[in-house]
């Protein structure tokens, strides 16, 4: 990814970019303890850890790659998965039920979608099962012969599965709003998932092959107020743990206060009634948990907290912008706390966006139009590489005044102003 920071025809005093970062701190909570060890703490977003089989360590996810972190050991440090080198992984992931397959999403060179993939545990070997866009993986049956996954078709997000050994998708739900989080219970009797078809996001299941025409062999297990994603059912298929958002939360992009972890044995039955306990509160959102994380014993399970990190950028120097080294070409110059372009040749390129992973960003800029320019002037021009996603800032000069156009584009739309 490239970013280019500026292509100006006048003195830039000062810019600062201010991006809502994260750090991460991998979390293993004792359920018999009732309470919560920090395994693992790193700068960014890691997310969605899944247990090993064996018990010996976590598989996550960050920018774009897969890690194993030890369980175990005086410093735990990330271990990268190398044969998934030509995806990008998201956070829907897991070893197969005997450890030797991994499932999990992905976007590639020849899709800019999510896509399920297996592989094997080792990450090489992957195969295509999805070839429809966009599709999450979410889990595998018990005997591991299907891998039940989410996907946006006709505008709803619905449950579907496909076979390990690949063949053509199946459909299980139809009627919900937006269905999500489909997970199949250690008995393979059921498939667990939340939902909004109730008006709230709230937790539900339906027999393994289907909820039947219109979805009537659906039934719902939540019913208490906050907005429960995420349904996780322990090995021994005696308890459920779900991630749930403040009441309100129209969906699960955000990270944010409030965040709680519900817990409560599996039911017998569907309906109203179910004692839900909350395990813990925490900052924390998408990635504190997506695919199933108990650890084998089912005494334990792995989640994500997020500590809010504000990053500064500052342009008022050539070699480097925060932290990060710059390309330079032309020859653009600092003056006091500026930079200043000539507008036709000078630019500098960094290797990293800095606004990844931010939710909000703040757009600082001081300068002073020339008089007698050309009458539209680009000074600043931030894009990702290989797509039409952009920030521009512009003057446009109009005799002895001027004014501001600025553009922005994403994959949901794009505002002038």
């Amino acid at each position: 990814m490239r970013f280019l920071p500026a292509l100006v025809l006048i003195a830039m005093a000062s810019a600062v970019a201010q991006t809502p970062q994260y750090r991460s701190k991998i979390a293993i909570y004792d359920l018999a303890a009732r309470s919560t060890t920090i395994l693992y703490t790193g700068d960014g977003v890691i997310e969605a850890p899944n247990w090993s089989r064996d018990g010996k360590h976590l598989l996550v996810n960050t920018n774009g790659g897969l890690y194993r972190l030890p369980v175990e050991g005086a410093v735990p440090k990330l271990q990268r998965l190398s044969g998934l080198d030509a995806y990008r992984c998201n956070n829907d992931h897991d070893y197969s039920p005997d450890g030797r397959r991994l499932g999990f999403s992905a976007s590639s060179q020849t899709s800019r979608q999510s896509q399920v993939y297996v592989a094997s545990a080792d990450g090489t070997g992957a195969k295509l099962l999805t070839p429809n866009a966009p599709s999450y993986f979410h889990g595998w049956s018990p005997d591991g012969r299907w891998l039940s996954f989410i996907g946006q078709r006709g505008g709803k997000f619905e449950i579907f599965r496909v076979a390990a050994s690949g063949g053509e998708e199946q459909r299980l739900t139809s009627a919900g709003g937006y269905d999500d989080g489909s997970e199949y219970s250690p008995g393979g009797q059921w498939i667990y998932f939340n939902s909004n078809r109730s008006g709230a996001w709230e937790i539900w299941r339906m027999p393994a092959s289907g909820a039947g025409a219109n979805d009537e062999l659906a039934e719902r297990i939540t019913y208490d107020a906050p907005e429960n994603w995420f349904p996780h059912l322990s090995p021994d298929g005696r308890q459920m743990m779900f991630l749930a958002f403040p009441a309100g939360t129209p969906g699960h992009g955000g990270r944010m206060p409030g965040m709680t972890l519900g817990w409560m044995r599996t039911p017998e039955k569907a309906g109203p009634g179910a004692k839900i306990e909350t395990l813990t509160t925490f900052f924390g959102g998408q990635g504190t948990i997506n695919v199933n994380s108990w650890a084998p014993d089912s005494n334990r399970f792995a989640y994500v907290i997020y500590e809010p990190v504000e990053t500064v950028w500052r342009f008022n120097r050539l070699d480097e912008i925060g932290g990060h080294a710059a390309t330079i070409l032309g020859e653009p110059r600092v003056v006091g706390e500026a930079i200043e372009f000539d507008g036709v040749d000078d630019a500098i390129f960094l290797d990293t966006h800095p606004l990844a992973g931010a939710e909000q960003f703040t757009w600082e800029v001081i300068f002073r139009p020339a008089r007698g320019g050309p009458p539209e002037q680009r000074f600043f021009h931030m894009q990702e590489n290989g797509t039409d996603t952009r920030l521009l800032l512009e003057t446009r000069l109009i005799g002895d005044q001027w004014c501001l156009d600025s553009f922005a584009r994403s994959d949901t739309g794009s505002q002038a102003l």
